[in-house]
Order: C-alpha cells, then structure tokens, then sequence
C-alpha cells in the first residue's frame, strides 16, 4: 500500500484519477473515469470501473469490482462483491459474494454472503446474509430503530417498491409482499412462512404458540398479566395468515 504520489505511473495506466492522501495497493487497478479522492483506500485487487467515485474514508477491498457506483462515508465493500450502479454511504458494509445493482446502502447496514439486491433501499440497521435475494424493497428508512433481518434462503421479490415494517426478520419463503408484523408493549410478532410465526428469534408453528406461548414467553421475561396481549397478537396473525396467505415453506431436500 502506497500512497498516490509514488503511484503516478500506475494511476496513468489504469486511466483513472486518484488524488494524495488516497491509499492504493499495487494490485488494485482503476479504470477510465473512475476516481479515488480523500483518504480513499483502494486495496488488495479491488477494480474500479465506469463512473465510480471512492471517497471521504470509504474502502474497496479484496476482489471487489465496482461500475458506475459511489462508495462515500466510511463504507466499506469487499470480498468478490459485484456493486453496479450503487451507492453505499455511511458506515454500511458489503463482502461475500455480493451482487447488488441500482440500489442504495446506507447507515448500519450489512450485506454478506451470497445475498442479491436489486433496485432496493436498504438502510438503518439492516442486515442481509446468506443466499437471500432483495427486488425492490425497502428497509431501513423508518424512525424506528429496530433491526431488519433477512436472511438464509429468504426471496422478496415486490413488482413495485414496498416498505417492509421496522423489526422485521425473514428467513426463509418467497414473498411477494411484506411480511405481517405486529407491535405489542412487549414484543414484535412477525409472519413466517405456511402457519409459522416469529417473536424475537423463536420460530414456531401457531399452534405450538397457542399451546405454549405463555410457558415459553413468561420464561423469557413476560409478566403473565400480560399475556392476553400475546393472545390478542396471535388473534389477529392467524386472521391475517387466513386472509391473505402465507408464501410456503421450502421443502427440505432428503
């Protein structure tokens, strides 16, 4: 890692424009009208291509390849993640094999793994991982500050852009619409896939709550007082799964 004004040949080959104080590895490569300006790092074979500008204290790493994108903040990219027309601001990070095209990755955010996201938004504290696949959703721009999980095998897929409700955590099911998710003083109750539904980070089927809801929710924290909430909650998600019917669950492979 060297800094721009010992790499003046190297930024003359590549064609791009890097600025001083932007930190550049020997291996890293920026093509034709990208650019590097701020205290940048362009690192290991990262590969700036198109209109992509690297800036303020953002960080493109390991065999990343950036087009037409703009990194900005302290984000950082790397892994073998494919960014196309995107920008990352923030603290957000991106690595795995990452593809992510026309969309915007801000804050807290996280993309790891094998996660896709397409035209989407994707901010606050959200996080994406595993095989999950995004088309035009939203997360992340509401005032409240709950997490928003989607994860493992999980495929949202709006025709049009849809806001998904702060706290919600997917893991699994093709979705064509956001998830149901139901707010109560002392918990969040989110749809699952076929007639399974998640509170915090158990995962069972409405009849498992409905049976056992109290025993298990009192023993994590729950005053029993409290429970014709729950029930309440419960109610309302079985009415809602009945109406508008829950994705399927994915057969397991034997």
């Amino acid at each position: 890692m060297e800094q721009y004004e010992k790499l003046r040949e190297v930024v003359l080959q590549g064609g791009g424009m890097v600025t001083p104080f932007v930190n550049l590895s020997r291996q890293a490569r920026i093509e034709k009208n990208a650019q590097a300006l701020g205290n940048a790092e362009i690192l290991g074979e990262a590969l700036l291509k198109g209109d992509t500008t690297v800036r303020d204290y953002a960080k493109a790493m390991d065999f990343c390849v950036i087009k037409d994108s703009i990194l900005q903040a302290h984000a950082r990219v790397g892994g073998a993640a494919r960014l196309d027309r995107v920008t990352v601001s923030g603290t957000a990070e991106i690595a795995g094999a990452t593809n992510i095209r026309d969309s915007y990755i801000g804050d807290n955010a996280i993309i790891r793994e094998q996660a896709e996201v397409y035209s989407s938004h994707i901010a606050g504290n959200c996080r994406v991982t595993g095989n999950a696949k995004l088309w035009n959703v939203i997360a992340g721009k509401s005032s409240n500050q709950d997490a928003f999980w989607i994860e493992g095998d999980a495929v949202l897929n709006f025709s049009v852009k849809m806001e998904l409700f702060a706290g919600t955590r997917v893991h699994e099911g093709e979705w064509t619409r956001p998830p149901m998710v139901i707010y109560t003083p002392v918990f969040c109750t989110i749809e699952g896939v076929s007639d399974r539904v998640q509170i915090g980070c158990l995962n069972h089927s409405m009849s498992f709550w409905y049976k056992y809801g109290k025993e298990v929710l009192v023993k994590y924290g729950l005053e029993p007082k409290l429970y014709p909430i729950f029930e309440l909650a419960m109610d309302q998600m079985r009415d809602f799964k009945q109406q508008f019917k829950s994705p399927k669950a994915r057969r397991k492979k034997k």
